[in-house]
């Protein structure tokens, strides 16, 4: 009985997550709004961003005075913390973005809680363009580093300075198409790109595009990037397993809810709800779908439901030196020996997936999503016509994975295939050996099971998956000089018809060219004491909101 009604709040859950993203792909057709100019497709050039509402903690109902514990420990979501430094390549985990949240500001902040999603400031009060290329941003006045320095404009500029030096990272990325930055005075500074990009508020927004110090880098050279002006500031850490924060008092929003917060690594996955049960931690976003049941009854947790934006892929090395994965034939066999959903229910479980019904690789809530690419089927046969046709000679393929559901997602596309005589080999490694192997300009792998990074704004999910702009996350190496003419044509328009016109041909050339997969939709479950509040959890996943998370007291 008990494993019936768990079966039957699956499915509910389920249907009801189904129904929320049908409900928000069919009301968000146009791209998030931006308070100025940069919003894709939405704003023309020429107006002035308007002051906006700060929203430096997302606090919720904690009410003034409310008594609350000092401290709340976070589990991660089975991937290691390697370094809290985005300008190193390892600093991409989602997990390591969490932290870049917690301890720094950017320019600008993006806020899912506002209209389904908007720009909002935060070390910028405002700013105003003319063509896309040519950005102002006026700077708030009572910003300061954890170090005690004061922010101002040099901090910006020396900040997009030093990412120079990093070719290849986030921190690297977010900057790279600046040109120069002119320091107007301590408050102002102009920041001119190679060319005009409607996307570049979007890009900046990102955890990685934290403000830093000078002088930290001078003085502390080996922990600098743990120095920003966020609410809190790293007080210890354990790389891989542990990081713990310290609340910064003198944050220019005023001090954060909670005192201290640490973020763990738990690898056993068995271990992870005991651990929750007994309150070593009381936040865990690394709960198996089997293991949700201990917690469906009990008034003392909460279970928060997500869906993913981006679809679980699998990607290949389309610079593949050995020419297997780099032969489109290839890549098509592959395609078709596949069922994403059975790939998803061994990886994930019933409460751990869903399935993409529709449309090629592009983030089910990313604007101008295209509905009418139909659906590649499972077809052995189909698949072994492409696979006769391809370069491949009998080797052994890789397939490289992390731990937990994706690795288990891998050994099922493993059988998948061996139903059309292919062999494979399941390579499972933490994220910054699969970052390394699939390093863009050196990728060494073959293929791979990742959630493709689909932002929610359409011009970052081109740059970060289909061109050279944000090659950190580019996993498959795969790039079209097409894709990024025609991205820079979408940058240049303001009419969000032509936008989607650009945006629905560039997603038909990706569905043509097959760099990746996509297999079924993740679902999280995350599980958190009842009584915990001021947390926004984000369906893109590295951005996680948990600044102002509390927890109250029990009575």
């Amino acid at each position: 009985m008990k494993k019936l009604l768990t079966i039957l709040l699956a499915l509910c859950m389920i249907l009801m997550l189904i129904a929320a993203c049908d409900s928000k792909e069919e009301t968000q057709t146009n791209a998030p709004t931006t308070p100025g100019t940069t919003s894709p497709g939405t704003t023309t050039p020429g107006t002035v961003a308007p002051d906006q509402p700060e929203a430096p903690l997302i606090t919720g109902d904690l009410e003034e005075g409310a008594n609350i514990e000092q401290h709340i420990s976070i589990m991660n979501d089975g991937v290691v913390t390697p370094v809290i430094n985005a300008f190193n390549g390892a600093g991409s985990a989602a997990q390591s973005n969490w932290i870049y949240t917690m301890i720094t500001d950017r320019l600008v902040w993006y806020d899912e809680t506002i209209n389904g999603g908007t720009y909002v400031p935060q070390l910028a009060t405002r700013w105003e363009t003319a063509d896309n290329q040519t950005y102002t941003f006026y700077l708030r006045e009572d910003a300061t580093f954890h170090n005690g320095e004061h922010f101002t404009a040099a901090d910006v500029k020396w900040t997009i300075e030093i990412s120079r030096e990093f070719p290849g990272t986030q921190a690297g990325g977010a900057w790279a198409g600046v040109a120069q930055a002119n320091v107007i005075n301590d408050y102002t500074i102009e920041i001119v790109l190679n060319q005009p990009s409607a996307g570049f508020i979007a890009l900046i927004s990102n955890p990685y595009a934290g403000i830093y110090n000078a002088r930290a880098y001078a003085t502390q050279p080996d922990t600098w990037t743990w120095i920003g002006t966020g609410p809190y500031y790293v007080s210890a850490f354990s790389p891989d397993i542990r990081v713990d924060l310290t609340r910064f008092d003198d944050f220019w929003g005023g001090p954060a809810p909670t005192p201290t917060v640490s973020f763990g690594y738990v690898p056993e996955e068995a271990a992870r709800p005991i651990m929750l049960l007994d309150d070593s931690y009381q936040f865990s976003l690394g709960i198996l779908p089997d293991d949700l049941y201990l917690f469906d009854d009990n008034p003392d947790y909460q279970q928060l439901a997500r869906r993913l934006n981006s679809p679980i892929s699998l990607g290949f090395n389309v610079t593949d030196p050995q020419g297997i994965t780099s032969d489109l034939n290839f890549r098509m066999a592959v395609a078709y020996a596949l069922n994403g959903m059975d790939v998803g229910l061994v990886g994930e479980g019933d409460r751990g997936c869903s399935e993409i019904q529709e449309g090629g690789n592009w983030g089910y809530a990313t604007p101008y999503r295209r509905t009418d690419i139909p659906r590649i089927q499972q077809n052995l046969d189909t698949a072994r016509q492409y696979l006769a046709a391809s370069s491949w000679n009998g080797e052994v393929v890789e397939i490289a994975s992390m731990p937990g559901g994706l690795s288990r997602a891998a050994e099922m596309i493993q059988e998948q295939l061996k139903a059309i005589g292919l062999e494979t080999r399941v390579n499972v490694v933490e994220y910054p050996q699969l970052a390394d192997l699939c390093q863009f300009g050196n990728n060494r792998s073959q293929m791979h099971v990742f959630p493709s990074m689909y932002d929610l704004d359409p011009f970052m999910a081109v740059m970060e998956n289909y061109t050279t702009f944000a090659p950190a996350r580019n996993f498959t190496n795969y790039s079209s000089r097409e894709i990024e003419a025609l991205l820079a044509q979408a940058e240049a328009a303001s009419d969000t018809e032509v936008q989607r016109a650009i945006f629905y041909e560039i997603q038909q050339i990706v569905e043509d060219e097959m760099p990746h997969f996509a297999l079924f939709w993740k679902i999280f479950v995350d599980v958190a004491r009842s009584n915990i509040g001021g947390f926004v959890m984000s369906n893109t996943s590295p951005n996680h909101n948990f600044r102002g998370i509390f927890m109250l007291v029990d009575d």
